[in-house]
């Protein structure tokens, strides 16, 4: 309940052209990390993993972390989004998409709409969460980081 009256509070206390994607914006963390199995962009798993919702422009965005290693199939589709390359996962609603990083973790992104709203977000997310997770001393907390400026 708290962090979402925080983001809430904090969302309310942005200027207003913060808030909009013309002037860049803020993603906010409202939930995670919050360990689970079963990663929704696949066929039924019991894969663990680590959840974050992030608040961006006008919906939720879900990031699901695991340090599983997969090999995606060839229907998986690349899409470059900035400097990343990701991979799209067919068959949900909206976008799910698949980053593999280099340091032994990978992260699925499910969210509503088309790429060119998301890859703005995704660009500073992968950005961010490849920083935090090269610091973190703790290699079994998820650092998923709590606000970015989207640009």
């Amino acid at each position: 309940m708290f962090p979402v009256l925080l983001a809430f509070v904090f969302l309310n206390c942005i200027p207003a052209g913060a808030q909009t994607g013309d002037a860049g914006g803020l993603a906010i963390l409202l939930k995670g990390p919050v360990a689970g199995k079963g990663i929704p962009a696949l066929p039924p798993n019991a894969m663990p993993y680590y959840f974050g919702q992030y608040a961006y422009e006008v919906s939720t965005i879900d990031v699901y972390y695991t340090a599983v290693p997969i090999v995606p199939p060839d229907t998986w589709k690349p899409l470059v989004c900035g400097r990343y390359v990701f991979l799209e996962v067919p068959g949900r609603a909206g976008k799910s998409l698949y980053y593999a990083s280099d340091n032994d973790w990978a992260v699925f992104i499910i969210f509503p709409g088309d790429l060119s709203t998301a890859c703005p977000f995704l660009d500073v997310f992968i950005r961010r969460l490849t920083y935090f997770t090269g610091i973190s001393r703790d290699k079994d907390i998820v650092p998923y980081p709590a606000v970015l400026e989207v640009k």
